[in-house]
């Protein structure tokens, strides 16, 4: 059964970046817009669910080939990169809720993003950047929401209870 439930979560995990990648390719917004912080945030609920680095790395690996269908290598590959990273080690060292780590980890690596991608974009279009960071939160509690309903609770936090 354990091994049921790992494998569907690599599944579950490949829909949710597919459904993503019809976004992008459709070309529906650019690529340092709001796919890529929906992208993170999905990263960000799937944090609670997937334990090891190398799971992590190749989820990341995947949305940047989601990413990146169709462009060179760009400095925002390497921003994401970094905040998926960022991410995971304030994750390893947080002992909060899950519920608290979601909205902490999401907005974290939104700025994170922004940081690495466009520092003046931060500083000179703060309302837009702070709209942006209410849809990275939505979406990473929606995310969280369809994993909790698919999976339960995270098993780390079952045992933490």
């Amino acid at each position: 059964m354990r091994a049921l439930f790992r494998y569907s979560r690599y599944g579950f995990a490949a829909a949710a970046l597919l459904a993503l990648a019809t976004l992008q390719v459709s070309g529906a917004v650019s690529f340092f817009g709001l796919v890529p912080n929906l992208v993170l945030s999905a990263l960000v609920a799937l944090l609670f669910y997937f334990e090891s680095f190398g799971e992590i790395l190749l989820l990341s690996g995947a949305a940047l080939g989601v990413l990146n269908w169709t462009r060179g290598v760009s400095w925002e590959l390497v921003a994401f990169a970094g905040a998926v990273c960022a991410v995971f080690v304030l994750k390893r060292f947080s002992h909060w809720h899950f519920i608290i780590e979601t909205a902490l980890l999401a907005g974290a690596a939104a700025i994170v993003f922004a940081l690495l991608a466009d520092p003046a974009y931060l500083f000179l279009f703060p309302a837009r950047f702070g709209v942006e960071l209410l849809y990275v939160e939505l979406a990473a509690f929606l995310s969280l929401g369809v994993l909790m309903l698919v999976y339960g609770p995270p098993q780390n936090e079952t045992r933490r209870a």
